[in-house]
């Protein structure tokens, strides 16, 4: 059985994270949680943690109004999703308020609203209403104990440089250009997927490739691998070619 980590913020109903903690190891997971799996060695709490995230399979995500304020959750989910390689899952377990701090269902934010913009695209189990706790629960060990789906290789993929600063907006747009089948329904034509940077020299368009391609979501749609060749002003086709076979 997949093993599991569980990211959560402490304000976002604990007591149903132990519940699904319990049942989870009762179905069979190697469940990490912080109250019964938190090491003493001698290393920071930082690095104990990204450790037992790497050592997962998954990370299970409780989307909760604490998402949006923890850092510490919101560390766990980006360096398990960006850096570890793992897939994340994310649950829906409450719901947020208004800006009047109100609960009512008029002022109330939809807790699907909550999950992280990078992790939108991605099923989340609606845990939020407890009387259906059972049939969510029987859903979620059986997505859980399915086959993750490999992360492409990059062959030949610059690294992003250390300056890097993320321009989130244009990142999504080519993503959702590149992955537009994949994101909803595409009337077929025949015509092959192409999508073009073009601009003046020097203003970040391989930097910019380079940022899309790592994206996990990227990767996983092209398990083969992806593969980066340089062409210049001259390209040698015969010696590309022969290099990509």
């Amino acid at each position: 059985m997949p093993s599991i980590f569980l990211s959560y913020a402490r304000a976002d109903d604990e007591p149903f994270v132990r519940r699904l903690h319990t049942d989870l190891t009762r179905a069979g997971f190697d469940v990490w949680f912080d109250h019964f799996s938190m090491p003493s060695r001698q290393l920071t709490f930082h690095q104990e943690i990204r450790d037992a995230i790497a050592a997962r399979d998954r990370l299970l995500l409780f989307v909760g109004p604490g998402v949006l304020t923890s850092d510490y959750v919101t560390q766990e989910w980006r360096f398990a999703y960006f850096e570890a390689g793992k897939c994340v899952n994310p649950i829906v377990r409450l719901d947020g308020r208004g800006a009047d701090g109100a609960t009512h269902a008029s002022q109330a934010i939809d807790g699907y609203e909550l999950i992280p913009e990078d992790l939108k695209l991605l099923h989340a189990e609606d845990f939020r209403d407890d009387a259906h706790y059972d049939a969510h629960l029987a859903n979620l060990i059986r997505q859980l104990s399915e086959a993750i789906p490999p992360v492409g290789k990059l062959v030949a993929v610059p690294e992003l440089p250390a300056c890097f600063l993320a321009q989130p907006e244009r990142i999504k747009a080519l993503r959702d250009l590149l992955l537009v089948d994949l994101q909803k329904p595409v009337v077929v034509s025949g015509a092959a997927a192409r999508v073009g940077l073009q601009g003046m020299g020097g203003i970040g368009k391989s930097v910019l490739a380079s940022a899309l391609i790592h994206r996990p979501e990227v990767r996983r749609a092209f398990p083969d691998g992806v593969f980066w060749i340089t062409l210049g002003q001259k390209p040698q086709l015969a010696e590309q070619q022969r290099w990509l076979a």
